[in-house]
């Protein structure tokens, strides 16, 4: 099923990335930190996104601790920086995003994991104060589910363990277009260690664009040899929507019924 054109997507194609920052060949895991000391690096990717109303999810996970311990954590940064995709931060406490080079305008989720697991969100650069994210431990090794929703008005974060299924929530009100200057910008993370270190990993990020019509498709039934019930479901957002369907024994689809007015509701 097909509606007006979305601006979301998923994984690492494009990536800019800036200092030692790496992404695995398979292109499914970002190391925004490699576990050596007094790093600060960042990756952006290079298109500027929607940041009026969207959701971003992402997989952290930090392993590899030494030095003077876990440290020291990572930010979902979106920016406006007039260094664009190069924009970076200092290291340490500063998590690649603040500090002397700090990545401004801006608004970021930072988790600050050299002072025990915990988080804030963040404008202009400027290092927020941090709340325990408890019962959620960010330096138990286990993966962390992190999901960042925004409805033109509150950012909402939900943080989740997914190996023992205990679960962090918060939210804000901000005025991210204000903020960032800007109702796009440069999406992309930051991450940074010191005397302490850890290597720290991204993976299965996905950014959607909650201004653009949502659809599904879902299974056909009444399957005969010529014909079939197709079945699917959009959310045109409140936007004026058209809809069709493309079919095919393969893929590449071919045929599409006629275009049907789905509403704005």
């Amino acid at each position: 099923a097909n509606a007006s054109a979305s601006n979301s997507f998923s994984g690492w194609s494009g990536l800019v990335r800036n200092g030692i920052a790496t992404v695995n060949g398979a292109n499914t895991v970002l190391t925004i930190t490699n576990g050596t000391q007094g790093e600060f690096n960042s990756a952006f990717f290079p298109v500027a996104r929607n940041i009026s109303r969207f959701s971003v999810s992402f997989t952290y996970q930090a392993t590899g601790f030494g030095g003077t311990g876990p440290a020291d954590g990572i930010g979902f940064v979106m920016q406006n920086d007039s260094r664009g995709t190069a924009a970076v931060g200092w290291g340490g406490n500063y998590l690649g995003y603040g500090g002397g080079t700090a990545i401004t305008p801006s608004a970021a989720w930072l988790l600050n994991i050299y002072q025990g697991g915990k988080e804030g969100l963040a404008g202009g650069g400027v290092m927020p104060p941090y709340t325990s994210t408890a019962p959620v431990d960010p330096l138990s090794s286990h993966p962390i589910k992190v999901v960042l929703s925004y409805d033109g008005t509150t950012l909402t974060w939900t943080v989740t363990d997914q190996a023992n299924s205990a679960t962090y929530t918060r939210n804000a009100t901000i005025n991210l277009a204000s903020t960032v200057g800007s109702t796009t910008a440069l999406l992309g993370f930051t991450g940074s260690t010191g005397n302490g270190w850890s290597v720290q990993t991204i993976s299965d990020f996905s950014y959607q664009d909650l201004t653009y019509p949502v659809v599904t498709t879902n299974p056909a039934n009444n399957v005969l040899a010529t014909s079939a019930t197709l079945n699917g479901t959009a959310n045109p957002r409140g936007l004026a929507t058209t809809g069709w369907y493309e079919y095919g024994t393969t893929t590449a689809y071919g045929p599409a019924t006629s275009a049907q007015n789905l509403g704005s509701g």
